[in-house]
């Protein structure tokens, strides 16, 4: 299986977490109120599942991996990527904040970057970035990254199915009524 394959997977649970954070947006710009608890839990599954889980993993284990066996080049491209992972981070920082603060407005704008960025992100990252790691990395360390990828995950994580469910529930309590009104 190639590493790749894992993590393009990954990224369909992240945007399903986005769909939901950019429904509760539509909602307080529409003057509508969301529970604080679940769009704490969708900024939280964004920093566990979508950060620890997911993007410390790229930087820890793929990135390094495919810096060794290519041209100088890809490590220009992989730092801008390590860098819209910080500003990722720092999006869901301020989400965070304008909860705290009930700054509605700041949490409509900080939500749109934050999804904008990570859906444009995540578009290169399946359709250019991963595709050129496919053709740098043998297939010998193309299974050993998945494999640890994998071991990773069974064993730091193991509260992710938790976390999928309780994603599931929210996200039919948001994208589901945002379809029902258009």
């Amino acid at each position: 299986m190639k590493s790749t394959r894992l993590l393009m997977d990954e990224h369909q649970q992240i945007l399903r977490a986005i769909r939901v954070i950019e429904a509760m947006a539509s909602r307080v710009a529409h003057g509508l109120s969301i529970h604080t608890g679940d769009a704490d839990f969708v900024i939280r599954f964004l920093q566990v599942y979508g950060d620890f889980h997911h993007q410390e993993r790229e930087e820890a284990t793929l990135f390094p991996s495919v810096i060794k066996a290519s041209a100088i080049t890809e490590i220009d491209v992989l730092s801008r990527f390590s860098n819209e992972h910080h500003q990722q981070r720092s999006l869901l920082d301020a989400i965070l904040e304008s909860m705290k603060s009930r700054q509605g407005h700041e949490f409509v704008l900080y939500a749109k970057l934050f999804s904008d960025i990570s859906r444009t992100h995540i578009q290169v990252e399946d359709n250019d970035i991963f595709r050129r790691i496919d053709r740098i990395l043998v297939e010998k360390e193309d299974e050993r990254i998945a494999r640890e990828l994998i071991d990773d995950t069974a064993n730091r994580y193991e509260k992710i199915p938790d976390l999928l469910e309780d994603l599931a529930a929210i996200e039919l309590r948001y994208v589901a009524r945002l379809r029902r009104q258009n």
